[in-house]
């Protein structure tokens, strides 16, 4: 039996069907391809998937994870495309819970 998340939550014995007119919102845990060359630390990561982490940062950017360099990145939207808009997988669910957003202490 699979299970499927609809918007981050789950949700069991679901056909997800929208209208492909009307785009979904980005939604933590989406998996997304990079479709423009796009250099992060020395790799172009053209070609490679990663994981929307934080949908909108304070730069109006996603923080998406990329698990095959293991790196995180700012990409701009014109950057990517949606791998399957409001799906995420539960592995990623799994990963998410475990990060967290760095805190400061002095």
């Amino acid at each position: 039996m699979t299970t499927t998340y609809y918007m981050g939550e789950e949700v069991p014995n679901l056909a997800v069907v929208y209208d492909v007119e009307e785009e979904l919102e980005i939604i933590k845990g989406e998996t997304i391809k990079f479709t423009s060359d796009y250099h992060v630390w020395e790799h172009n990561v053209k070609g490679m998937k990663g994981i929307i982490a934080v949908v909108e940062t304070t730069n109006g950017k996603p923080l998406v994870y990329i698990e095959e360099i293991e790196e995180w990145c700012e990409p701009t939207r014109e950057m990517f495309e949606r791998v399957r808009p409001g799906y995420v997988k539960r592995k990623t669910k799994s990963f998410l819970k475990r990060t967290k957003t760095l805190e400061y202490s002095c």
